[in-house]
């Protein structure tokens, strides 16, 4: 079976199979001067809310299993968290209802750790399945941290975990991203 294999992935890197290059930025500025927003999102203008598993704000739908609340109690500024430490899924949907991609987003993570300091991990996945993992460690309550995501093939969903053997909740704050375009 291992030369089928071989013979499969030869045949899709010479018909010019491409992947994606994620590119992934821990610095905002850096980051928005690399991919300037179309949309920016603060939570600052939205009521307070408390709505059940999924949620769509600005044509970012975000699911997880729970409540999603603004303010999210991670941070002193709103912020949108869940009432769950369960995976977050981020996902983009067209003004037309379908499902989107982009070619960059990020956001701001926040948690409610102090000591020891929570470790995450977000996997990036793009139009051709590929799903790069980007670990998000040492975050502190007083220390937040950025993570913005450039890809040469478009993104059509991050999905965003505690790990570690001391797993804390986690809020989103500045959440940018790129157009959002319909999933061909």
């Amino acid at each position: 079976m291992k030369p089928v294999c071989s013979a499969i992935a030869f045949a899709l890197v010479a018909a010019g199979v491409a992947r994606a290059d994620v590119r992934v930025f821990s610095n905002e500025s850096a980051f928005l001067q690399v991919a300037p927003p179309i949309s920016r999102q603060d939570f600052e203008s939205l009521p307070d809310l408390h709505i059940p598993q999924t949620i769509e704000i600005d044509k970012v739908q975000y699911v997880t299993q729970g409540r999603w609340d603004v303010p999210g109690g991670c941070t002193t500024n709103r912020s949108l968290g869940a009432s769950t430490i369960a995976s977050r899924r981020i996902s983009f949907v067209t003004a037309g209802g379908a499902q989107g991609k982009v070619v960059a987003f990020g956001f701001r993570l926040t948690t409610f750790a102090v000591a020891p300091p929570a470790d995450f991990v977000a996997i990036v996945m793009t139009t051709d399945s590929a799903q790069t993992r980007v670990p998000i460690n040492d975050v502190v309550n007083s220390n937040p941290v950025y993570r913005g995501f450039v890809s040469t093939l478009p993104i059509v969903s991050v999905l965003v975990t505690a790990t570690g053997a001391t797993q804390f909740n986690f809020c989103f704050d500045d959440v940018s991203h790129s157009e959002v375009n319909a999933l061909d």
